[in-house]
């Protein structure tokens, strides 16, 4: 319970009572602020100015929870199935939390070419402190260069976002270089044919 004696006093505690709304006030006045002036009447007991909060906040309300991938950066080769990204909140909040996860580039190819991950949201229930986000890969038999995407987080809510925010995968290619060769070792015909043709291969495209 609460007395103030000045307006100004009343005032400032109403602001900051509006930027925590876990905090309930109960404000007792004594007679009326406008009658007297202002002030509360003499004798009447009030907040000391040093209780009132200042100018400008102060109270502030809780500190949100960090949500963030917990590492940095993952790589794994294309004969993988699948691989976890795992996202973090810390600490377990008492309250639903919620993030946004979506492709942000790299030079993979998305939608079943290299590997397949669709936008989403991770919700984090009362507790829960971990969740994945899964990409799948494509196994093709393609020689090419190790290719990498970079998945980003955003707009939490119930959360703030941590310094890692987005994590850069690699997938690791299997294959090997293709091998070119004739296609026979050895061939002849009469020197009245020409051109006389040899067939050249490429083991795969």
């Amino acid at each position: 319970m609460v007395r103030v004696r000045h307006l100004d006093q009343l005032s400032r505690l109403v602001r900051h009572a509006s930027g925590a709304p876990a905090l309930a006030l109960t404000l007792i006045l004594s007679g009326s602020l406008a009658a007297c002036g202002g002030d509360l009447p003499d004798g009447t007991d009030a907040l000391p100015e040093s209780d009132v909060p200042p100018e400008g906040g102060g109270g502030g309300g809780p500190t949100l929870p960090t949500v963030q991938f917990s590492t940095l950066t993952s790589n794994a080769d294309e004969s993988v199935a699948s691989v976890d990204l795992t996202v973090t909140l810390t600490p377990a909040s008492p309250v639903v939390a919620t993030v946004n996860y979506a492709v942000a580039g790299g030079t993979a190819t998305n939608g079943g070419t290299d590997y397949t991950l669709a936008s989403g949201m991770l919700t984090f229930t009362a507790g829960e402190t971990s969740k994945t986000v899964t990409i799948t890969h494509v196994d093709d038999s393609l020689s090419e260069t190790n290719e990498t995407l970079s998945v980003q987080l955003s707009s939490p809510s119930g959360a703030e976002l941590g310094a890692v925010m987005a994590h850069l995968h690699t997938i690791t290619d299997n294959d090997s270089l293709p091998t070119v060769e004739v296609d026979i070792a050895s061939s002849t015909a009469d020197e009245a044919t020409t051109p006389a043709l040899l067939e050249v291969v490429l083991s795969t495209a």
